[in-house]
């Protein structure tokens, strides 16, 4: 597994850096891999890699730890209440002699505290389900301004009639703007204190700009017009590791690319594939991915800044995010179309991953 060490942190943070050589390191000399076993490994870890997006994008992690604050009160009151239940012996102070005589300690009188544990911890999760599902009836009015006029924008969207060069230097501007996007500041890593740091080999890697000066040297755009999943990352999925993991990947891909309710917050029979498009090309544009036939001045026109600075966080710097970014950005939408948006971003972070991965393995094997 030490040998997957480098190419893990490569791939979740600068996938764009993934080279032929990394591979040969795995598939040749002792412990070497298959490349089948290879691709199976690359597919498991970007789908931890795009998970954290998803993870912190919607609060579950600060749900968690309101979620775990509760479950302590929980147990001790539950300790001081029941004095024949296991964690009230544990806690006791003459533990010893409760726990040789205690009458009440059979298997099934140990399992009640775990079990009303278990039955208060779903209340609380099935709660802030419902919460964040809600249909929010006390958005804004300058939210609700901010709404109308993207849907109306959507409405007057028209297919681009620029030429190839004109595209290119429209995606040049946008990815020029997103080194300009103010992001969280780096927190302390808590990780590095625990038993798991001790596995934390160059914990300053992080994501790095990839349109930044000494990024765009050595790694030029992707093209998907060259390489693109649809073509040749899932054949070579289909012919390394199975048929039916390629086409789940590509069903998962599609889903969260063509899911609608054709709603946009209060709006109703809403066309929302431009805005859907325009989230998940931004998003993989951060990993220097470029569309040749899509215009990226659609980005601009459809999506605010905050929202911008949102996406970046949450697929190139997920740890960073926090509630209030949460809260403020879209709050004109319903809380169902926000966890769309970072399934979509989720998706296409994987597939990023996956893209720059598939291309240097294919390579390698030519």
């Amino acid at each position: 597994m030490q040998k997957f060490y480098d190419l893990n942190m490569i791939l979740a943070h600068k996938p764009w850096r993934i080279e032929q050589e990394d591979f040969q390191r795995l598939t040749r000399g002792e412990d070497s891999w298959s490349l089948s076993e290879v691709i199976h490994g690359i597919i498991l870890l970007v789908h931890f890699h795009s998970l954290t997006t998803y993870f912190y994008g919607c609060e579950i992690n600060e749900s968690l730890r309101r979620n775990r604050n509760n479950c302590c009160e929980m147990e001790n009151h539950l300790a001081s209440s029941r004095p024949g239940s296991r964690l009230s012996l544990l806690i006791s102070d003459d533990e010893s002699s409760s726990l040789d005589t205690s009458p009440e300690r059979s298997p099934d009188r140990a399992t009640d505290l775990e079990n009303e544990l278990m039955h208060s911890s779903v209340e609380i999760i099935d709660k802030e389900i419902r919460r964040k599902l809600s249909t929010p009836d006390d958005i804004p009015p300058d939210q609700l301004v901010k709404l109308e006029a993207l849907r109306k924008k959507m409405e007057q969207l028209r297919r681009s009639s620029a030429d190839s060069d004109e595209l290119a230097e429209r995606f040049s501007k946008i990815k020029e703007q997103s080194c300009e996007l103010l992001i969280a500041p780096k927190q302390e890593n808590l990780l590095l204190n625990t038993d798991i740091g001790l596995f934390i080999d160059k914990p300053d890697f992080t994501y790095e700009d990839f349109f930044c000066e000494r990024n765009c040297k050595g790694s030029p755009t992707f093209r998907v017009q060259d390489y693109s999943w649809e073509e040749q990352g899932s054949s070579l999925v289909y012919s390394l590791a199975s048929a039916e993991l390629g086409s789940l990947l590509s069903d998962k891909f599609k889903i969260a690319q063509t899911m609608t309710y054709r709603t946009l917050g209060k709006h109703k029979n809403v066309d929302t594939t431009s805005l859907r498009e325009a989230i998940w090309n931004y998003a993989q544009c951060l990993f220097g991915i470029r569309y040749d036939d899509y215009d990226y001045n659609v980005v601009n026109q459809l999506l605010e800044r905050d929202l911008k600075a949102f996406i970046k966080t949450a697929v190139c710097y997920p740890e960073r995010l926090s509630s209030d970014v949460y809260t403020i950005v879209m709050q004109n939408l319903h809380e169902s179309e926000k966890i769309h948006v970072l399934l979509m971003l989720m998706e296409a972070r994987m597939q990023a991953e996956l893209l720059y991965a598939l291309r240097a393995l294919k390579q390698f094997m030519t």
